[in-house]
């Protein structure tokens, strides 16, 4: 079935082959628009998840090495040590011009910060462009304080 970004996946599954490779489906690692942070956090996971001999080991020692990678990664977050800006950079098509969107979702935002940046002369984002941008306030009230566009950091 071909897939739609608009559906979520059909399946969500992970594992890994008897040579060591990650098979997954339905995650965020798979999707094209999340932040390398994210991938590399969520690989280094279910590698840390799946060594072990045995599913029962999985549910016991796996489980909870990755509780101590989770805790590892927050603090690194916190601290921002190790992560590096273009880690952090979301990628999205603007699937319309600006003016149709009815709401201000991070992409479009992105592209009006644009629009209005150096005095008016900044860049014209279009249908088809690819915004690309990083959270700096997931809750601000002002969805145009939400994101950056990476051209303006």
């Amino acid at each position: 079935m071909e897939a739609d970004e608009n559906i979520e996946a059909l399946k969500h599954y992970y594992g890994i082959t008897q040579q060591g490779e990650l098979v997954v489906r339905g995650i965020e690692i798979r999707r094209h628009d999340i932040p390398n942070f994210i991938k590399q956090f969520q690989t280094e996971l279910l590698y840390t998840l799946f060594d072990c001999k045995d599913s029962a080991e999985v549910a016991s020692k796996g489980y909870e090495n990755c509780l101590l990678l989770v805790t590892k990664t927050m603090d690194k977050i916190m601290t921002g040590e190790e992560i590096q800006q273009k880690d952090l950079v979301i990628s999205k098509l603007l699937g319309q011009d600006i003016e149709k969107y009815k709401n201000l979702f991070p992409h479009v935002s992105a592209a009006i910060q644009l629009l209005s940046s150096k005095g008016g002369e900044g860049r014209r984002p279009s249908k088809g462009d690819t915004m690309q941008y990083i959270y700096i306030n997931s809750k601000h009230k002002n969805p145009l304080r939400i994101v950056v566009p990476l051209e303006i950091l």
